[in-house]
């Protein structure tokens, strides 16, 4: 039970990082697609 609890409590600061930078590249594409209609 330690072994597999312990993967899942240092991932998500691996995991939670790049997606954060993903979602922020996203957000900014989406806005300077929006900026190009308007």
């Amino acid at each position: 039970v330690l072994y597999l609890s312990l993967p899942f409590a240092v991932y998500p600061n691996f995991l939670l990082l790049p997606s954060i930078f993903l979602i922020g590249i996203a957000i900014s594409v989406t806005i300077g697609c929006f900026k190009k209609y308007l």
